[in-house]
């Protein structure tokens, strides 16, 4: 029984130290993605890289953004710098609330926000499956406890792999080495907005890949996931545990889109019940009045603003945030 232990000990041991070798190989050639059930997207996503980077330098700012692609594109912090507010966009590619609890329970502590701004755009809301979100955070930040929990909580074996080959992957290049990738028509501004620079004849709904976009738009939203609400229901708990004021937004997508889904309302009904549920501000900028977006000039495609409408938007958001008392809870420290 004895030499049976030893023998299955000794394989597995075999085993582990043969899958780390192949995945510091693999990572050491640049063929990690290579590799079945483990995905590495480092320096190579939409600029989260510069995000984790940067934000070690903030503390005790007005406001912080959160959520997916449509925050690191909508919210535009030198327009809240220049009205006196200090502010950081953490919006990552596809991060819904799951991704924003674990983000919260590592920066919280230190950036001390005041104000905490959430996008709670219906796909980041009804998904079930988070792999891209917390790959592209688990191969851009350091691996931290909390960064570890998010990847172990989901019990993903391709979210698992990928932080095993990220952890490996570091003992030869330290994130600190690594060079982001940057992006044709994109500019990372301090403060994590990202920038489009495509030209205007781009935009146009005449354009092949615009139009390509509206010709296949959703008609019906799913119903918000159970495991996305409990991960908001921890977030509004954190934040009250943390003095620290919550607000939703639901940002806006073209009015083609809005107006192509049927069960628009629902949706809105069902984010207003957790809202009041638990005093949480809710605003639906696709109604918000005296709003005005061009299809056209004002988004990148459906439901991403370009830098004109992110300069719209945010105006009105000043108003909103300064209308809940931003300004009183600064001058009041």
């Amino acid at each position: 029984m004895k030499k049976l232990f030893v023998r299955i000990s000794a394989v597995l041991v075999t085993c582990a130290l043969t899958y780390f070798a192949i995945i510091y190989a693999a990572s050491l050639t640049g063929f990690t993605n290579w590799l079945p059930n483990a995905k590495y997207t480092t320096g190579k996503g939409y600029y989260t890289l510069s995000r984790f980077r940067e934000i070690d330098k903030f503390s005790n700012i007005d406001v912080l953004f959160l959520g997916s692609s449509q925050v690191y594109r909508g919210f535009d912090t030198r327009q809240f710098e220049q009205k006196g507010l200090k502010a950081f966009n953490l919006g990552t590619s596809a991060q819904s609330p799951y991704n924003s609890y674990f983000l919260l329970q590592e920066y919280l502590p230190k950036l001390k926000p005041k104000y905490i701004v959430l996008d709670l755009y219906w796909h980041m809301m009804t998904k079930e499956d988070v792999t891209e979100s917390t790959v592209d955070l688990i191969s851009n930040h350091e691996l931290t406890d909390n960064i570890v929990d998010m990847a172990l909580t989901t019990h993903d074996y391709t979210i698992i792999s990928s932080l095993v080959s990220n952890y490996v992957s570091r003992v030869h290049t330290p994130l600190t080495k690594v060079r982001e990738k940057k992006l044709p028509k994109e500019i990372y501004i301090p403060g994590g907005f990202v920038e489009s620079t495509v030209p205007e004849a781009e935009l146009a709904m005449t354009n092949p890949k615009k139009a390509y976009q509206f010709r296949n738009l959703d008609s019906k939203l799913k119903e918000p996931s159970e495991f996305q609400l409990e991960y908001l229901e921890k977030i509004i708990k954190l934040c009250k545990q943390n003095n620290t004021k919550l607000v939703f937004v639901l940002l806006p997508v073209t009015k083609e889109y809005k107006n192509n889904l049927t069960n628009y309302n629902d949706y809105i009904n069902r984010i207003s019940s957790v809202s009041k549920k638990n005093n949480v501000p809710f605003i639906d900028y696709n109604t918000r009045k005296g709003l005005s977006l061009s299809s056209s000039e004002d988004f990148l495609d459906k439901n991403h603003l370009s830098p004109s409408g992110a300069s719209k938007l945010d105006k009105f958001i000043y108003q909103d945030l300064t209308s809940l008392g931003i300004k009183e809870s600064i001058s009041s420290l």
